[in-house]
């Protein structure tokens, strides 16, 4: 082979091989900067808290400690109940329930729907009921690993004037939203989570959403110093949804 010859095929070899080298990172670029995740996400409530405040009628708060004296169960599992009623008037306990969902083809940061959460308030004496605890919302099924996400619920019981049902509805709030989630004495209200996959990567709650017809509703958390005023606010409230039921 000529010296030329050789030459021209060595370039030819060489460019070939940096064209090969170049796609294989250009593909691996692109399968970093544009993952997508499929999978399923579960729920777990954890670590139930036993003392808190109690909402008074006047929105006066109480401090009580029921470390002895809770009445719990579901610590460990998607379904949390607290408290007990004697006698027992259906429902006599609360709960909090997390129904994850399948999901595929989400982009990082983007939105989706995580689950729902469903908030049953019921009847209990004041010193059977916890006043908090974690869901830790996680994803199974996924090709790479997803780092959970992990949340503090606080949850607030108001004593019940049997006079407005916006004032005896409990409600739930997040460390990480700010919105509350306030549910109807005696009711089941099923609210939707949304959150997204972000970084490392890891699951991120991002917003609370309320379907229509549900006996509950949404409203920002107050200062634990304006319980009072958001009760007043709360009783406004009803008294016009009752004037709009009564055109």
């Amino acid at each position: 082979m000529k010296p030329y010859q050789q030459e021209r095929s060595w370039v030819s070899g060489k460019t070939i091989v940096s064209a090969m080298i170049g796609i294989a990172l250009w593909a691996a670029a692109i399968a970093h900067a544009s993952p997508f995740y499929s999978g399923t996400t579960t729920g777990i409530f954890s670590a139930p808290i036993l003392s808190g405040i109690n909402i008074e009628t006047d929105g006066s708060l109480t401090f009580l400690d029921n470390t002895g004296t809770a009445v719990i169960s579901g610590v460990g599992t998607n379904t949390f109940n607290s408290g007990a009623g004697d006698p027992p008037p259906p429902p006599n306990h609360t709960t909090l329930q997390f129904s994850g969902v399948a999901f595929s083809g989400i982009a990082p940061d983007e939105v989706f729907k995580l689950g729902t959460l469903s908030y049953t308030n019921g009847s209990s004496f004041v010193d059977s009921v916890a006043f908090g605890v974690t869901l830790t919302i996680a994803v199974d099924g996924s090709s790479v690993a997803i780092d959970p996400s992990v949340a503090q619920l606080t949850l607030l019981a108001t004593v019940n004037g049997g006079v407005d049902p916006f004032l005896d509805a409990d409600f739930v709030t997040f460390d990480v939203l700010p919105l509350a989630f306030h549910v109807f004495e005696g009711a089941t209200a099923t609210a939707d989570l949304f959150g997204s996959i972000h970084g490392d990567p890891h699951l991120v709650i991002s917003g609370i959403s309320l379907p229509d017809g549900q006996p509950g509703f949404l409203a920002s958390v107050p200062e634990p110093g304006t319980y009072a005023l958001v009760l007043t606010g709360l009783g406004l409230l009803g008294f016009v949804a009752k004037l709009k039921r009564g055109r």
